[in-house]
């Protein structure tokens, strides 16, 4: 197991690549990981640089789990709401379309419902409850009316 600075240092050399990562079974629970144990510092970089990916994120059967666990943990709506929710609310109609992004909207209405959740995601997500950083927020968005 790894002493609390080697996990810091390991987090800072991987926050700006993890988007390279998180493709994988064990890139996604690495960057999930990362989340849970780094600091608001480490998930600010973290965040920004998702940035024009998450709708590719967000439709990959294992990046969407990452996509969730930044919705319980990061306690930087503005920030979140900036990059991530504006990229998912400009791509809804597609988004809701497809299974995997079905799952990121449907987190954000009903966070770990298991209706809409089976118990594997359920504990997959409770296991970072513990973590000393977590701050559950809700994280609201408003999608604008198109009139045409």
């Amino acid at each position: 197991m790894a002493s609390e600075q080697e996990r810091a240092d390991m987090i800072e050399q991987l926050r700006e690549r993890l988007v390279k990562l998180l493709h994988t079974n064990e890139g996604f629970r690495v960057a999930m990981q990362c989340v849970w144990h780094g600091t608001a510092k480490d998930r600010k970089v973290i965040v920004k640089s998702f940035k024009t990916f998450v709708k590719k994120i967000a439709m990959e059967e294992h990046g969407h789990y990452v996509l969730l666990t930044m919705f319980d943990c990061i306690d930087d709506t503005v920030l979140v709401k900036k990059v991530i929710m504006s990229e998912l609310a400009d791509n809804l109609s597609e988004l809701a379309a497809h299974r995997h992004d079905r799952r990121v909207l449907l987190y954000l209405l009903c966070p770990r419902n298991p209706i809409y959740f089976n118990s594997v995601v359920l504990r997959v997500l409770a296991s970072g409850d513990a973590r000393n950083h977590l701050k559950h927020i809700v994280v609201s968005f408003t999608v604008q009316s198109h009139h045409y």
